[in-house]
């Protein structure tokens, strides 16, 4: 998410409900701060290649972080439809990603990113980065 990409923006506005579980987990960092994170790690002296978890660290229920950004925006408090939700595993290859994804309910660390590496995150959490890509619509919401 960032600036120009506010995923479920219009749905919140119009009131639709969010296809998803609104007690699952989003694992988030912000366009800018993932941008950064690859200038870092390529400009790294790595001995070996390695395998790093991105994220900005701060795992979100999806219920918070549609509450915040229905804030944000002045829209209505999200309403969720998960009564067809299907867990993320046995969700048929038929569906779009993106339909999977809103299924899944994972928490991911980015502790060995943060320890090996002088990553500085400009919006650590998912409050800070929504505030900011609000603000940058300019009241376009």
């Amino acid at each position: 998410y960032g600036p120009d990409r506010i995923p479920r923006r219009a749905d919140l506005l119009a009131g639709k409900p969010i296809a998803a579980t609104p007690d699952s987990y989003l694992n988030l960092i912000q366009v800018e701060d993932a941008a950064d994170i690859v200038v870092t790690v390529a400009a790294a002296d790595l001995s070996l290649p390695k395998l790093y978890t991105v994220s900005d660290g701060n795992p979100a229920l999806r219920a918070d972080y549609y509450a915040e950004l229905s804030r944000l925006l002045d829209a209505p408090p999200p309403t969720f439809q998960f009564a067809d939700a299907v867990p993320a595993a046995s969700a048929p290859e038929t569906k779009s990603p993106n339909s999977r994804r809103s299924t899944g309910d994972k928490r991911i660390s980015n502790q060995r990113l943060t320890q090996e590496l002088p990553i500085r995150f400009h919006y650590p959490t998912y409050r800070h980065g929504l505030a900011d890509a609000v603000e940058r619509l300019g009241g376009e919401t």
